[in-house]
């Protein structure tokens, strides 16, 4: 029976829908009824039955809202709200720059300059003086949201011409953004969250870093050996985090700190506990490992698209921003999965490394401290 039951929602398809409509219109008027879809009572059944159909995909659609497994977008934001949460918004990169220049010229906020490999856009937050000694600091945010990237010295272009501004160059990378979440990570968040309150405090110290703002990827490994393994010393415990605030990430470690193991890392954070003492964290933060490609393929000219090149790449740079995190491993085969994704692909010959115009053949192992980065920059597509 269709409708609500013991066991779900089963929602009434049009084929039924139209079905019960001509037996009813039998029992009325006779079954020689003329119910051809041309006739009268056809065209009746079809409008009919079409707005009796898009009320069960509405009562349909309702019942899924219930549950994050079925849920979408703003029904799923809704939802997880019960496991408190909530669907991570789209935040821009931001850096800290430094303008050369004659002193006392002025650089408005919205100015704009740009790296020199990626081309991404950042823009000034705020008017800024060059002082006497002919520079200035200037806080920056990049013009797009998400994941924009600006390592150490490449955002050196001038976008915005102004008379005295002659130099501007960034000493640390870009505290990369990210794009809104998505259903499917904020499906597998919530997942995370149901074990952050469970006894076991490394789950719990991962599920909960996870869940803080702008944090991008998690790693966390307990060492309670005597012995140094990993790079991590005996009792100690090492989190990488990537991207993230750190005092969001020190509070974080200092409330889920197992006893008689201490917090691992390169980056120190000092955390006033409750009675007003300081607490040294400590934590990693991952660096990037840029990948690069070149893939060889041989093509059907009559289904590869005139996009083709550049929707492989693309695709390539989503999959591997979403399947390889920080301590995985670039399996190079699992890129023939993104890469089948433009038609007209007859064969495929992948290179990889991690430098332009790579050649080699074999996986690329990721370190405990770092994670892969891609971008359609650092591929190659070659028709042969």
């Amino acid at each position: 029976m269709s409708g609500l039951s013991p066991t779900g929602f089963d929602r009434k398809r049009l084929i039924d829908i139209k079905t019960d409509l001509e037996d009813a219109l039998k029992l009325a008027f006779g079954e020689n009824i003329d119910l051809d879809p041309q006739s009268g009572f056809g065209q009746f059944i079809g409008i009919i039955s079409e707005a009796i159909s898009d009320q069960w995909e509405s009562q349909e659609n309702i019942y899924n809202s219930q549950y994050p497994s079925t849920a979408t977008e703003n029904q799923l934001s809704n939802v997880v709200m019960y496991n408190g949460i909530e669907r991570q918004e789209a935040t821009k990169s931001t850096v800290t720059a430094t303008i050369s220049g004659i002193p006392g010229t002025v650089i408005p906020a919205g100015s704009k300059a740009s790296t020199t490999a990626t081309e991404s856009v950042f823009v000034t937050l705020a008017l800024a003086t060059i002082s006497g000694g002919g520079t200035v600091s200037v806080s920056m945010e990049s013009e797009e949201y998400g994941e924009i990237e600006a390592s150490i010295g490449t955002l050196t272009v001038i976008d915005t011409p102004i008379y005295g501004w002659t130099s501007i160059t960034n000493a640390a990378a870009a505290t990369v953004g990210r794009a809104e979440e998505t259903d499917a990570e904020l499906r597998a968040r919530r997942e995370n969250s149901t074990q952050a309150l469970g006894q076991n405090l490394i789950d719990a110290l991962h599920a909960q870093l996870l869940d803080l703002d702008n944090v991008l990827d998690a790693l966390v490994i307990s060492n309670g050996t005597d012995s140094v393994v990993n790079g991590i010393p005996a009792h100690h415990f090492l989190s990488v985090v990537r991207s993230g605030a750190d005092a969001d990430i020190a509070e974080t470690i200092w409330k889920n700190t197992p006893q008689g193991i201490d917090s691992f890392g390169t980056t120190t954070i000092n955390h006033t506990d409750s009675q007003g003492f300081d607490q040294p964290i400590n934590f990693t933060r991952p660096a990037a490992v840029p990948i690069y490609f070149r893939v060889y393929i041989t093509i059907n000219t009559s289904t590869f698209p005139g996009s083709g090149s550049d929707d492989i790449k693309d695709n390539m740079v989503e999959y591997g921003g979403d399947n390889f995190g920080i301590y995985d491993d670039v399996i190079k085969n699992a890129f023939l999965t993104p890469i089948n994704l433009t038609p007209g692909i007859t064969s495929i010959d992948i290179r990889l490394g991690l430098t332009p115009s790579p050649s080699l053949t074999a996986n690329i192992p990721i370190a405990i401290d770092e994670y892969s980065s891609y971008d359609a920059s650092q591929i190659e597509v070659i028709i042969i």
